[in-house]
């Protein structure tokens, strides 16, 4: 049991991860400044924190992502703090894999934070407002970014969609504008090879459907962390088996597929903006999917 500084009291079973547990609670209900601080904190303090019955730090690295809006003001001191991890990682090249018994935070551990949690946000805001680096540098990070902690030229390109789907979030969010948008369409005609007069949203979208991202798939691994934790969010907020689910954005289709045929999700179904997926996705998993914007 632990006892919040509410007075609330929380209880766990032996096996289960204190800390993680504990500020989950704290999270729920706080302001975007609060919970900021909170995220700078564990970030700082991170070995300590996890010394604190964390059996693994996949957990509280997922605090990390948890609630915070990251086209906020809040949300870029973290991104902020995420870069300067980075930038230590690239000066440090220190690539190797976590041990099991490491707990403490390391900077290359920034790659782990972003199959976790929608970080990846603020840390691209974060680089396109630092005033010290220049576009090559951009283009660079982005580059290393989506080698880091890959052996593989398919595992470094199976990260590109979350990459290029991050761009179209900031360039299409309306609080993207100033220095922020400069450097953000700089780096966008960059890596797109776009003249001045090219429409970029197009062309991003363009690429993006274009790109085969079924030669480059998941991790099993990874696919089993995000169906664990969606199946825990479906118990936690009541949701059962004969529910309606959409699924939107599902690519070609494994999520959705393995939610309905595996664990008897009956009225689990996918859509997808890139046709191309649909038709994929539906001849491997079934008649469950439709094109489709949102």
């Amino acid at each position: 049991m632990a006892i919040l500084p509410d007075g609330k009291k929380i209880y766990w079973d032996d096996n289960e991860n204190y800390a993680y547990h504990a500020l989950s609670k704290l999270t729920s209900g706080m302001e975007q400044k609060d919970l900021s601080e909170l995220k700078l904190f564990i970030l700082d303090n991170f070995e300590n924190i996890s010394a604190w019955g964390v059996e693994t730090t996949g957990p509280l690295l997922r605090i990390v992502g948890k609630g915070l809006d990251p086209f906020t003001e809040e949300g870029l001191r973290v991104g902020d703090k995420l870069y300067s991890f980075y930038k230590e990682w690239v000066e440090n090249k220190a690539g190797e894999k976590i041990r099991s018994d490491d707990v403490g935070f390391k900077p290359w551990m920034i790659t782990s934070i972003l199959e976790y949690n929608n970080l990846i946000v603020p840390l691209y805001r974060s680089i396109l407002h630092n005033q010290n680096l220049n576009l090559n540098d951009r283009v660079q990070f982005m580059i290393s970014f989506l080698r880091s902690g890959k052996t593989t030229f398919s595992n470094s390109l199976s990260q590109l969609p979350n990459h290029l789907n991050t761009l179209r979030k900031i360039y299409a969010d309306k609080s993207t504008h100033g220095i922020e948008r400069e450097n953000l369409e700089l780096l966008l005609r960059k890596v797109l090879l776009l003249n001045d007069n090219a429409p970029i949203y197009e062309s991003l979208n363009a690429l993006y459907n274009s790109i085969q991202f079924e030669k480059y798939p998941l991790t099993e691994t990874i696919k089993n962390d995000r169906i664990t934790s969606l199946l825990k969010i479906f118990r936690k907020q009541g949701i059962r088996q004969h529910n309606q689910i959409l699924e939107v954005g599902a690519g070609t289709g494994w999520l959705t597929g393995a939610l309905h045929n595996e664990h008897m999700y009956a009225n689990m179904r996918g859509m997808d903006v890139n046709q191309r997926h649909v038709d994929l996705a539906n001849q491997q998993y079934g008649e469950l999917f439709h094109s489709g914007d949102w």
